[in-house]
């Protein structure tokens, strides 16, 4: 059980480096109903991330990892492009808010509760 929410604690989100990082709540409880609507553990591949772990990775220089906004998620047994689909359609059906959702890899996404540019434009890449 989480420390968190039902199904996820704090130190899935730590920095890997280093171990800092309170996650947004936001952030959380979103990949809490993304865990709920797929039925399946949601793996927190990177969260929150120091500055020093950001550059390491080849992260973006504002990074919302930086702010413990985002994380890269996947789900075994599903494709990126499946689980993408499935966090659209949660967005659409305004079950949950997401600034900006992309593939990583064939398996894993990202995922952060940014705050968008305007209240209308939300970015995805396939």
């Amino acid at each position: 059980m989480g420390d968190l929410t039902k199904n996820f604690s704090k130190s899935e989100f730590v920095c890997k480096h280093c171990g800092w990082g309170d996650p947004d709540p936001m952030l959380v409880q979103t990949l809490q109903i993304i865990r709920d609507a797929v039925n399946a553990p949601v793996t927190v591949i990177s969260g929150c991330r120091c500055e020093e772990h950001n550059r390491a990775v080849k992260g973006v220089k504002d990074s919302q990892h930086l702010v413990c906004k985002a994380a890269d998620i996947s789900v075994k047994g599903w494709t990126a492009a499946y689980l993408l689909k499935l966090v659209q359609a949660l967005v659409r059906l305004n079950v949950i808010y997401i600034g900006f959702a992309y593939k990583i890899t064939n398996n894993s996404i990202h995922v952060d509760v940014r705050e968008p540019v305007s209240e209308t434009v939300r970015k995805w890449r396939a």
